[in-house]
């Protein structure tokens, strides 16, 4: 019967495997680091044990006090030997840095407005509506200052992005600062043959206002700036991941065909534009049977005041039915602008239907639409007839979001 006096053992502490004398683990010491091992035991043994095997067979005795452990300490550093293991650090951008006190103070107020909301009838006299209001504004309030802490924190994004596009020489690299740039490519490289490109002084600008916009497929905000010129004009920039891009459609005022080229085409021709929509003077009060248009080219840069009569030419004269869908939407939109001049300071006060401020660019009494126009010719006389209103915005399609869509 064989005799052992020696072993070896696996030390958990510096990872090594030593030969020592065999005996109580909670006695035996690591030569090598001088601390207690505490983890597997290992017995080699040669030639022939108790139940009779042959010389070079092994028993491996394991200490079962800390295996799971020993287990897990050994996987590990197999793993970080083959350079499995890998720590990597989150790296968040400026713009996205919404301070967290806002937030959650936000997300607490809302929860306590819809609280009360729940729990509120009118039968309950102990209720104070004053201070709900209160709650309410004070809402209001935390939502604004929370855009407007996104939109400082991404202005100089944007300027750079605006600057780069400014700058590209090419339509295909400016359709890389452009939402859904490799989708328009073709159609931008139509655009910019009939238009010259933008003069190179225009590229040096400055984000002069923003605002985050509602109803957006992304996080989209709406900016107006100045360039070296002194041209106000207006950007919108969408983030559909990390990115900032630019709504290229709403910046050139896009249109599938040329405005000014419209009427020399041919008698049924049609063709969607984007433009200004006036009612004229006489149809101020609308108590006719037939509301009279005229429509404008809307400019890219403004000179001088924000806002004014536009310098472009009007266009012939468009009679559409006040009991007709299209004379319907029509009125709806003047009593839209009405009630917000009506409600403010005057024109500077208006916004579009997504918060952007459209006032302090548009002339009174002008709404921004997109149409679908009819080209009606008599000989040398040429009409247009109004056939739909699409929508009373410029963004793209692919920016609102599909159920916001008129």
């Amino acid at each position: 019967m064989s005799k052992f006096t020696h072993g070896h053992y696996f030390c958990s502490e510096c990872k090594k495997l030593f030969e020592a004398e065999i005996c109580s683990l909670e006695e035996q010491i690591c030569p090598i680091c001088d601390k207690s091992p505490t983890g597997r035991l290992f017995t080699a043994v040669s030639g022939e044990d108790e139940d009779g095997t042959t010389e070079g067979s092994k028993k491996v005795k394991v200490h079962l006090e800390n295996k799971e452990a020993i287990e897990r300490d050994l996987e590990a550093e197999a793993l970080k030997e083959q350079g499995l293991i890998k720590h990597s650090r989150r790296r968040e951008k400026g713009s996205r840095r919404i301070p967290i006190v806002i937030t959650v103070w936000f997300v607490l107020v809302t929860l306590t407005v819809a609280i009360i909301k729940i729990f509120y009838t009118e039968e309950d006299p102990n209720i104070d509506l004053d201070a709900i209001a209160l709650i309410q504004q004070r809402e209001r309030e935390a939502e604004l200052k929370q855009a407007r802490e996104l939109v400082r924190a991404v202005v100089p994004d944007c300027e750079k992005v605006l600057t780069n596009f400014l700058k590209a020489t090419s339509p295909a690299r400016k359709a890389q600062f452009v939402y859904r740039g490799r989708e328009k490519a073709t159609k931008m490289t139509r655009y910019y043959t009939k238009n010259p490109t933008f003069f190179t002084t225009r590229s040096r600008l400055k984000v002069g206002r923003g605002e985050l916009l509602k109803g957006m497929q992304h996080e989209t905000i709406g900016t107006i700036c100045v360039n070296e010129q002194g041209e106000t004009f207006e950007a919108i920039f969408i983030r559909p991941e990390t990115e900032w891009l630019i709504d290229w459609d709403a910046m050139v005022r896009y249109s599938e065909k040329s405005w000014s080229l419209f009427p020399s085409g041919n008698d049924g021709d049609e063709g969607e534009f984007r433009l200004y929509m006036r009612v004229r003077a006489s149809n101020e009060n609308i108590n006719v049977d037939k509301i009279n248009l005229v429509f404008y080219q809307p400019e890219i840069y403004l000179k001088g005041k924000f806002y004014g009569e536009l310098r472009g030419e009007a266009s012939s004269n468009v009679s559409v039915d006040v009991d007709s869908v299209v004379g319907q939407k029509i009125l709806k939109l003047v009593e839209k602008q009405k009630e917000q001049e009506q409600g403010g300071k005057g024109s500077v006060t208006r916004k579009d239907s997504y918060g952007f401020g459209i006032g302090i660019l548009d002339p009174p009494g002008y709404h921004r639409v997109r149409v679908r126009m009819k080209l009606n010719k008599d000989k040398n006389e040429h009409s247009f007839e109004l056939l739909e209103i699409l929508t009373d915005y410029w963004y793209g399609d692919d920016v609102v979001a599909s159920d916001e869509k008129n």
